[in-house]
Parts: C-alpha cells; sequence; structure tokens
C-alpha cells in the first residue's frame, strides 16, 4: 500500500489479492482509493491497466500483476 498526501485529502494505492491458477502463483489488480477526511467517506477510483506497444505499433493491456510487480503512482 502507498499513501499520497494532498491538498484535498489521502489518495491511498492497494494491491488487492485475487485468486490464481497455483502455477502462476498470486494475482494482484493495483487500485487507487480516496479518503476526503473525517467528514467524508472512503471512495473507489480505479483500477490500473498497464499499456505497452508492441513491436508491430499495436498495444496490449494488462489488469492482473504478480507480486513482483510494483506499486507505483498512476492516473487513471
Amino acid at each position: 500500500m502507498r499513501v499520497a498526501q494532498t491538498a484535498y485529502g489521502v489518495i491511498i494505492f492497494g494491491k488487492l489479492r485475487i485468486p490464481a491458477a497455483p502455477e502462476s502463483g498470486p494475482s494482484y489488480i493495483h487500485f487507487r482509493a480516496f479518503d476526503g477526511g473525517p467528514n467524508s467517506e472512503h471512495k473507489f477510483h480505479s483500477f490500473y491497466t498497464e499499456e505497452k506497444e508492441d513491436e508491430s505499433g499495436g498495444k496490449t493491456y494488462r489488469a492482473i500483476f504478480t507480486q513482483k510487480d510494483e506499486l507505483d503512482w498512476f492516473d487513471s
């Protein structure tokens, strides 16, 4: 989990473990949530989807990550 303080509240980044095939090990979805303070609710903001360009110029997307994948800041 990672936390970033902003002028309007706290942004929370986390890894949510999901069931995986035993041979591939634990899998995770990276998410972003927001906490506006003591008088507001915690709110889900988004899931992270990695976008990569392949050799042919097309794009591939990934939303399920491994334990080794770093949890970094993302805007979505």
